[in-house]
């Protein structure tokens, strides 16, 4: 599939390639843009994208999310969380972009993303796994 570009994403250098690193399989990456190019995407994805402080409920109980998120996907993509469908967004030309970027440094094809925002020292996500049957 052909993606418009936003013009906002310098091209990174074709070559690299993110290859898993042997004892942490999925955080062995290289760096894509410079930290000035990184910073103009940061601060666009933060203008652009529709934040969420959500919530869920656990046990009849209100809870507060301790950061911010927005989930993009393809037409079709579901995610639950603590058994509550996110609202799914279309994917924004910028995060569309940034995809075929990252699909192309890692071979693999992605089709969502949930997008968080610390905004704090306070925001923060305890240890836990990605299990989800979602995911």
């Amino acid at each position: 599939m052909t993606r418009p570009a936003t013009g906002m994403l310098p091209h990174p250098d074709p070559g690299v390639r993110l290859q898993p690193h042997a004892s942490q399989p999925l955080l062995g990456c290289a760096r894509l843009w410079d930290a000035a190019s990184a910073d103009r995407i940061f601060k666009a994805l933060y203008k652009g994208i529709p934040w969420s402080d959500g919530g869920y409920q656990v046990a009849g109980r209100r809870m507060a999310l301790s950061r911010c998120q927005c989930w993009f996907s393809d037409p079709g993509v579901a995610y639950r969380y603590h058994d509550q469908l996110q609202n799914a967004h279309a994917w924004t030309p910028l995060l569309d972009e940034l995809r075929a970027v990252v699909e192309a440094a890692t071979g693999r094809r992605f089709n969502a993303v949930l997008a968080n925002l610390y905004r704090n020292g306070e925001d923060r996500v305890s240890w836990h796994a990605d299990d989800d049957d979602d995911l």
